[in-house]
């Protein structure tokens, strides 16, 4: 009787912690369970923004390209004004050429000359005036293309921006993803435990109601 009672004895304090460990294998199970959705709703939101900012990166993108046609062409336009290094005087520009065309129409104007010298100025002055036109033009368009080329750095630079963006929160999501699939491996590992486990503390139940 009293070997019963010792065997009765033993078998219920081997049951009770199986049936403990069991119980603590069902909270990590939980707790794994809810570090995995917690996980996913991480991910979701990082995919999410990848795409996003995947679309951002696209139209950025695109708004470079159609800045940098627009560029090339006014900085071709710019260059077509531009005459041949060996046509242009030493620092010619603008002003030096409005000068000279105020001086010689001064000249036209006030003083009595043959007619094929007032001819020759005549055509001086109108060379002079396409001259400075094109420089005046060239200005501007110079100008524009400064503007239009600090327009292009800035969004060539926000596109860059986006890009590493990108990049970091993908890496991000990979972490994640790695994170998840880590968890599930513990989670595997543990079903793996508890399955003996569990057999044992039936096996035990059974044992000890049988006494």
């Amino acid at each position: 009787l009293t070997k019963l009672r010792s065997d009765v004895q033993q078998i219920h304090q081997e049951k009770e912690k199986t049936y403990h460990d069991i119980k603590k294998i069902h909270q990590q199970v939980k707790d794994i369970l809810s570090s995995i959705n917690s996980l996913k709703g991480q991910q979701t939101e990082l995919t999410r923004k990848v795409k996003t900012l995947k679309g951002e990166r696209e139209k950025q993108n695109t708004e470079v390209k159609e800045i940098a046609g627009e560029w090339k062409k006014i900085e071709q336009q710019r260059k077509d004004f531009v005459p041949p290094q060996r046509n242009r005087e030493p620092r010619e520009n603008a002003g030096m050429l409005k000068t000279q065309i105020q001086r010689l129409e001064t000249i036209l104007e006030t003083e009595v000359m043959p007619f094929t010298k007032e001819k020759e100025l005549t055509k001086h002055v109108k060379e002079l005036k396409k001259k400075m036109l094109a420089l005046v033009q060239e200005k501007e368009l110079s100008r524009e293309t400064n503007k239009i080329n600090t327009d292009l750095n800035e969004h060539r630079r926000k596109a860059q921006e986006t890009h590493y963006t990108v990049q970091e929160t993908a890496q991000q999501s990979q972490g994640v993803h790695e994170q998840i699939q880590k968890q599930y491996d513990q989670l595997k590992q543990l079903r793996e435990t508890e399955k003996p486990m569990v057999e044992r503390y039936l096996q035990l139940k059974q044992k000890y109601a049988d006494l």
